[in-house]
């Protein structure tokens, strides 16, 4: 946007500055044996470089694969995550920090990106 504006939020003016970037970063590391994952977002979801492979996908705001060895498939997305699943040993990182998604973690809503 070039010139002046007004950002509101709810009908109430806001300082675009004080809002962070919305964007996030998701990375799915093997650990050996392969592992599957599945992950959705509140918003945009969309593949960093040339990480996946043909059995990755983007669907809408849900992203699905699986990685093995020691390769890792990493995602931005903006918003919180709503979804995440992980069958195998992957970790997982969002922005760069460990996400514990074991079956437990799933039942807790403190697990997701904030």
């Amino acid at each position: 946007m070039n010139g002046d504006a007004t950002v509101y939020v709810d009908g109430e003016p806001v300082d675009p500055a004080d809002y962070g970037d919305d964007r996030h970063t998701i990375r799915f590391t093997g650990s050996g044996e392969y592992s599957s994952y599945e992950f959705s977002a509140a918003g945009e979801v969309a593949a960093v470089g040339s990480t996946l492979e043909s059995g990755d996908s983007i669907v809408g705001s849900t992203a699905s694969g699986g990685v093995t060895g020691t390769w890792s498939d990493v995602y931005t997305f903006t918003g919180n995550l709503t979804d995440l699943t992980v069958e195998g040993d992957a970790t997982v990182y969002v922005d760069g920090e460990p996400v514990d998604a074991t079956p437990a973690a799933r039942l807790s809503p403190d697990r997701v990106a904030p």
